[in-house]
């Protein structure tokens, strides 16, 4: 059994992983597996992706030489590989979906905003600001802020 643990890859140097950055990696996996397909389908002649040569024998046989060649209605391999990651892509977002990882990753993003704020209120409280100062600071601060995050001031 630990042969077959060892031959899987699962020893002790991989650690814990959170299941939802486990499910957006996939995700970000799946996608770059299907743009690259994509390209390979692209690539196919038009008639290529429903017929095709399935297979080729060539070299001497138990009758001589031997040359043949098969050809098949059949949707092209590049064709199905990318049908396939693109159903694997769709259950991954659904997943993603389900799990609310997007709403997680909307509350913790406003989770931190809000102690951001806290921070930056409790800084303001100790500069002893003059009244001036602290009346720019409705303009100053959120526009340091988008800036941050790729707003326009």
């Amino acid at each position: 059994m630990n042969h077959a643990i060892g031959t899987l890859g699962i020893t002790d140097k991989y650690p814990d992983i959170d299941p939802a950055q486990a499910l957006l990696q996939e995700i970000r996996i799946s996608h770059a597996h299907v743009q690259w397909l994509r390209t390979k389908v692209a690539e196919v002649e038009p008639n290529e992706l429903v017929w095709g040569i399935t297979k080729t024998e060539a070299g001497i046989g138990a009758q001589g030489p031997v040359d043949m060649t098969v050809q098949e209605a059949g949707f092209n391999t590049w064709y199905t590989l990318y049908t396939k990651e693109r159903e694997h892509f769709a259950k991954l977002t659904t997943m993603a979906l389900k799990a609310g990882i997007e709403q997680r990753r909307i509350e913790l993003e406003e989770q931190k905003a809000d102690l951001v704020v806290v921070a930056l209120k409790q800084i303001f409280a100790q500069l002893n600001l003059s009244k001036l100062q602290a009346d720019m600071l409705p303009t100053i601060v959120p526009n340091a802020l988008r800036q941050l995050t790729g707003g326009t001031p």
